[in-house]
């Protein structure tokens, strides 16, 4: 996933993988799977301010907190982007901020293609983000 955000990813912005804190404000604290932040806003120890992009990889034991408690901590914080992989389907889910809510921009299944122009032009297919096992 990490590749697939960096390859677009404008100049004045980072992607960077888990382990990265966020600190959207002095008691929450989240840590995306993949994080982009605008440079400045970065740290040496976490992003401070709210993300331009979130993306969550659901597990099974994490499926509730980033679909939900993720979701609303991030919408409430007003991160633009914030989109969910599940390897298990596999499938994403890129969801952008309106009026203080996600709504769905684009979702794709297996071997169908999405692209997105927010937060920067991706194109994104859900079976090159999982590996095989």
């Amino acid at each position: 996933m990490l590749a697939a955000v960096s390859v677009n990813c404008p100049r004045d912005c980072e992607a960077l993988p888990a382990p990265v804190d966020v600190v959207l404000a002095d008691d929450t604290v989240l840590i995306p799977d993949v994080v982009v932040g605008r440079r400045r806003d970065y740290t040496e120890r976490a992003l401070v301010g709210v993300p331009v992009l979130a993306v969550e990889v659901i597990s099974p034991s994490s499926r509730l907190i980033d679909t939900e408690l993720k979701r609303a901590r991030l919408a409430g914080s007003g991160c633009p982007n914030y989109w969910l992989v599940d390897p298990y389907v596999p499938s994403v889910l890129c969801l952008a901020l309106r009026d203080g809510a996600y709504v769905t921009l684009e979702k794709a299944e297996r071997d169908q293609a999405v692209a997105v122009t927010e937060p920067f032009p991706v194109t994104l297919s859900p079976a090159d983000l999982v590996s095989e096992y």
